[in-house]
């Protein structure tokens, strides 16, 4: 009888073992290398539309795809259920603790909080995604505002003409001259700020820097500002990320008050040359265990502050960039009807020239104020495309395609 109890706890032992084993995740490698890395981003040529980029974004950006990654992490680190054998020399003991096996205890603490974890970093992912969205967002708004500027003013006047005729002051020559080169500078600056807005995008996207991007730009009136209400301010991911973080914080420190206590592990102890086989049991007893609870606990709290600052971080961003975004909307319509009126100016002091030879002096004078004012009209115009944008991320939106 005895003789049979040990072939059968041979053979148990034997198949804890081999299904231990089995379950064991091998190690692959993976060489990574900055060239292959280059080599495997994609590349997009032709028309793209805010949605088509922001299904580019969900797949390819990097920062999204870590923190996916770290979506499927979470939930998996659980504290594992320990089968304890002890080889003396004529017995063998098998222990394990009951308690782990049902999900109590300390394993059950740690369960719970790979769950808050899981919670976590899908929260992070959310927020992560939403802050993208917004970004590219402010790319295509930021187009937009660029593509509906007035022309810059062509400074075609000829003040070597007027300068040898004795018909125009050196001042003015230097003014028109110096018109001339601004105007070449504001056109040179658009262009900048254009190709330079296409490649953060492109870099939001996960792009080749080979892509190539025909932006398809959004209405004027894109996007629409959500109402400043307490419902929808609070559908924003990152107050989700800090309630999720407190959350760990509660779950990491009812982990530590359950390391607190004792852990046991029983089981049998057989004899290896026959005899009895008597009960065993080992018990765990941590010493100084409570101050990682106390520190557990202040973390809590201090999460739960974080929690009140993320709610009056929102409520103030909102509050502010509505009325920003107000005071742009004022400053661009101004900046917009100043240029007009000056390129007006400019245009009819271009035209009196040809019939007034003491008109240069009022090209002089137009001249500087249409560059001026066309520039002015430019960074107005930028920054009330980006006010809206922030006016309405700092409400809630893009919530919907955060969540995809």
């Amino acid at each position: 009888m005895k003789n049979a109890m040990r072939r059968h706890l041979a053979e148990a032992v034997l198949v804890a073992m081999t299904t231990a084993l089995a379950g064991c995740v091998a190690y692959e490698a993976e060489d990574v290398t900055l060239q292959k890395s280059a080599a495997a981003l994609p590349r997009h040529v032709g028309a793209l539309t805010f949605d088509q980029a922001v299904a580019l974004a969900m797949a390819h950006n990097g920062e999204i795809q870590a923190r996916e990654a770290e979506c499927r992490a979470a939930g998996l680190d659980v504290m594992p259920t320990e089968l304890q054998a002890q080889l003396q020399q004529e017995s063998l003991a098998l222990m394990i603790d009951p308690f782990a096996l049902l999900g109590l205890t300390q394993r059950g603490a740690s369960s719970f909080l790979a769950e808050n974890r899981a919670v976590e970093a899908a929260a992070a992912l959310a927020q992560t995604r939403w802050r993208v969205v917004a970004g590219i967002a402010e790319v295509f708004a930021h187009h937009r505002a660029l593509d509906g500027l007035q022309q810059v003013p062509l400074i075609a006047v000829d003040s070597e003409v007027f300068a040898t005729a004795g018909l125009a002051s050196p001042v003015a020559i230097d003014q028109v001259r110096g018109a001339a080169a601004a105007a070449d500078a504001e056109r040179h600056a658009i262009d900048t700020e254009k190709a330079t807005q296409t490649a953060e995008l492109r870099q939001m996207l996960g792009l080749s820097p080979a892509s190539e991007l025909d932006l398809v730009l959004p209405p004027a009136d894109w996007p629409q500002v959500p109402p400043a209400d307490e419902e929808t301010l609070l559908r924003r991911p990152d107050l989700a990320l800090a309630l999720a973080r407190y959350r760990t914080a509660d779950a990491e420190f009812r982990k530590a008050v359950a390391d607190q206590y004792p852990s046991l592990m029983i089981g049998p102890d057989v004899a290896l040359r026959g005899g009895t086989i008597d009960p065993m049991a080992v018990l765990r007893l941590p010493l100084g265990a409570s101050g990682p609870a106390e520190a557990a606990r202040e973390r809590r709290n201090a999460a739960r502050s974080r929690v009140s600052d993320a709610l009056a971080l929102a409520a103030n961003e909102a509050s502010s960039w509505a009325a920003q975004h107000e005071t742009a909307v004022v400053r661009e319509r101004a900046a917009r009807a100043s240029a007009r009126a000056s390129a007006h100016a400019f245009a009819a002091a271009t035209a009196a020239l040809q019939v007034e030879v003491d008109a240069f002096e009022r090209v002089s004078e137009k001249a500087p104020m249409a560059v001026r004012d066309t520039m002015e009209a430019r960074e107005a115009a930028v920054a009330a495309a980006r006010a809206r944008v922030r006016s309405a991320v700092a409400a809630g939106w893009p919530a919907a395609e955060a969540r995809r």
